[in-house]
């Protein structure tokens, strides 16, 4: 989707980051160029986006790793189709970066001078249950953890994995999990060039509210939104400037967040389903019901109306507005506009993380997984959190 295009549905003309990445542009080319670069978690929204900018810096070789073998036959489209080839090598494997199949590629291709890591589990919903709650921690926290020691040991030059708002100050498991992950790469990263990015909501991308707003349009189905939450949306393209500034110009140890005061970024569902739904010739017919917004669908849309569900959120695990730093979290200043940074270096010692892992993979590996044995390992980790737990999920939703 074309970034001209997010912005309308957001409603907002600024574009946030040009200048800071139009200034780090040159020098980032000149690295990129030469090295050898893999992107875990390629075939997702922000990774596809950060692979196909990376792509047009032409670098030495570039490998995309994604269990989404579907999504890698449509990213190798879009890269062929819209910038064609270059001299470096580009090659994708539909492999679990957990896998020993992954650390055997990654051995035999000599390692890579810069990772990247775009693999997670990013939904509240995932929590619903110990069996996907446990894959989220794997993914996460395990899958991280192992990639960062085999990063390591074949002497990479640079480790990013992503975050998300929803680690500082978290209310939810989700959230809980990138906490616990900023703190194990926080560990790493006096031995090894270390950087993160937090952002909140990337507007439209896969399986996202504003992503199934689309499909449910398409398959001629009301659209629902809560009315009583705002978020920070980024763009794809906002989103992948900010990870690979992250990338190539944080400190080690630090992570990068976007300046959103007085940038005009937070926002409403209900009113960017109006917009939608503005462009598409439609008007939002606001309905008291699931059931009435469903049965409502065929006369409603006759006479360019679209039936849509607003609700007040009440599920487990949602912040009414999202904060991108935790209360303890102390701001460090860069020479970028719309960039600030905080500082995970040296917050948890080599002994803490190899304790936390030895029990986080012990419950892993335990015949009887439950919710609260998962929570109060990561609880014992990261410290205490705010956990909001409602006994309703968003399964139960539209």
């Amino acid at each position: 989707m074309k970034d001209d295009y997010v912005l309308q549905m957001l409603g907002r003309k600024n574009k946030l980051l040009d200048k800071d990445y139009l200034s780090s542009i040159e020098d980032i080319r000149k690295v990129v160029k030469k090295s050898k670069i893999i992107i875990l978690g390629g075939a997702g929204s922000i990774g596809s986006q950060v692979l196909y900018e990376i792509f047009k810096m032409e670098p030495l070789l570039i490998h995309v790793v994604d269990i989404n073998e579907n999504g890698l036959v449509e990213v190798v489209r879009n890269i062929r189709s819209s910038l064609g080839y270059i001299k470096g090598e580009f090659q994708t494997f539909a492999i679990d970066i957990g896998d020993k199949n992954f650390h055997k590629m990654v051995n035999k291709n000599g390692g890579y001078d810069i990772w990247m890591n775009f693999s997670a589990l990013k939904h509240v919903r995932s929590e619903r249950d110990p069996y996907t709650l446990m894959r989220l921690v794997e993914v996460n926290i395990i899958n991280t953890y192992k990639t960062l020691i085999l990063a390591k040991n074949t002497k990479a030059l640079k480790y990013f994995s992503v975050s998300t708002d929803k680690a500082a100050n978290p209310v939810n498991l989700m959230g809980a999990s990138k906490r616990a992950m900023e703190l194990i790469l926080g560990e790493f990263s006096g031995s090894l060039d270390i950087s993160s990015a937090r952002f909140g909501n990337v507007a439209f991308s896969n399986g996202s509210l504003l992503d199934g707003m689309i499909n449910r349009y398409n398959s001629k189905q009301p659209l629902v939104a809560p009315i009583d939450i705002k978020r920070y949306f980024l763009t794809p393209l906002e989103a992948a400037k900010l990870s690979i500034l992250s990338v190539f110009k944080a400190t080690s140890g630090d992570i990068f967040i976007p300046i959103t005061k007085d940038k005009g970024i937070k926002q409403d569902f209900p009113s960017i389903i109006k917009n939608f739904l503005y462009h598409k010739n439609h008007t939002m017919s606001v309905m008291v019901s699931e059931e009435s917004a469903r049965n409502s669908i065929e006369e409603l849309t006759k006479n360019s109306k679209w039936p849509c569900y607003v609700f007040k959120s009440d599920t487990t695990g949602e912040k009414s507005e999202e904060v991108f730093i935790a209360d303890s979290e102390i701001i460090k200043k860069t020479r970028y506009e719309d960039i600030v940074a905080i500082e995970i270096k040296g917050l948890k010692t080599k002994k803490q993380i190899e304790v936390f892992m030895e029990e986080i993979i012990a419950v892993k590996n335990s015949d009887d997984i439950t919710i609260k044995k998962i929570k109060n390992v990561i609880e014992n980790f990261i410290g205490h959190f705010n956990h909001k737990e409602t006994g309703k999920s968003l399964e139960e939703k539209m």
